[in-house]
């Protein structure tokens, strides 16, 4: 798979597939290998009523959990912080919340008004929350 042996290039290449919703659930697997991916079959005996694609994207990468698990380690760093390292945690979760954001819209490839982008997003956003909640996690140990 291009993913693996060709890093972001690949990942890019395989982004560009999810244009079309035909392609979107493969486009959905080239995301992070760390992420939690539910099949398509488990979220519609999970969600009965499923049936878009956006939809189908938020349960197979499970979006509010990945954004609780980051506002958790959030919640469990904060208190081991002080000073004016809290400033400074708060200016660099901003400025992280922002490159995700246009981190991944570049990853979408940037057409905002179509399934496949939101659902790429949204795939993207949740590895990427994913990511950050670890590192916060793994950031207590330092203080």
């Amino acid at each position: 798979m291009d993913v693996v042996q060709n890093g972001p290039a690949g990942y890019k290449k395989c982004m560009k597939v999810t244009r079309s919703v035909i392609a979107l659930v493969a486009g959905l697997f080239c995301a992070n290998a760390e992420a939690q991916v539910r099949t398509e079959q488990e979220c519609a005996r999970l969600h009965p009523g499923i049936t878009s694609s956006v939809e189908y994207a938020s349960c197979m990468y499970d979006s509010t959990q990945a954004e609780k698990a980051l506002k958790t380690a959030f919640a469990k760093l904060w208190p081991h912080v002080h000073g004016e390292s809290r400033n400074l945690l708060l200016k660099a979760e901003q400025a992280w919340l922002k490159n995700r954001d246009a981190q991944c819209a570049y990853e979408a490839d940037g057409y905002p008004n179509n399934t496949a982008f939101s659902s790429s997003m949204m795939a993207c956003v949740a590895d990427a929350n994913r990511a950050r909640a670890k590192y916060l996690e793994d950031d207590i140990k330092r203080w």
